[in-house]
């Protein structure tokens, strides 16, 4: 069986990280960190990535 391994594509540095979403029609990952108070978006291709503040906790997105 061939070594598939893993490896890190974004260090969000999350406190607790959660509900990761593929938006098809952007093309891009999108979560949020529920501790942090963040909602993340990521364009896998290109690194690119967005952060959005919340005034309060976000637990989940879809």
């Amino acid at each position: 069986m061939p070594d598939i391994g893993a490896a890190l594509v974004f260090d969000a540095r999350d406190v607790v990280g959660e509900s990761l979403v593929w938006d098809e029609a952007r093309a891009k990952l999108v979560w949020v960190d529920i501790i942090g108070r963040r909602i993340h978006r990521l364009d896998p291709l290109s690194g690119v990535h967005e952060s959005w503040p919340t005034p309060d906790l976000v637990t989940s997105i879809g």
